[in-house]
């Protein structure tokens, strides 16, 4: 389900460019770190949505050694292919709508 984060109390804010296939445009992340209890969390976002993901500093640090293109592209890879079976699917939770709102001039069917 859609998650929203206030970016403005995250610390080390910061944005990123990236090209993901099936994406119809280059992309801005947005991102920034906020601890949750004793752990670090990357909290990103595609600019312009509200939409926010969320890694642990942990899992995203052993899974790309600090190259997080790497995981966004990845992600957003799988999302697409989720987004897809959902519209195809007929959008049938309020939730997939509002994906949908939020990403359907972003990504190519």
């Amino acid at each position: 389900m859609p998650n929203i984060k206030d970016f403005s109390t995250l610390s080390g804010r910061g944005s990123l460019q990236i090209e993901v296939p099936g994406w119809r445009e280059e992309l801005t992340i947005e991102f920034g770190y906020a601890d949750v209890g004793r752990a670090s969390y990357l909290y990103w976002r595609i600019q312009e949505t509200t939409h926010t993901f969320m890694i642990s500093y942990y899992d995203i640090m052993a899974e790309t050694q600090g190259r997080y293109d790497e995981h966004f592209i990845w992600f957003l890879q799988s999302f697409r292919k989720d987004y897809i079976s959902w519209i195809y699917g007929g959008l049938t939770e309020g939730w997939m709508r509002e994906y949908h709102e939020q990403y359907k001039y972003l990504v190519e069917l």
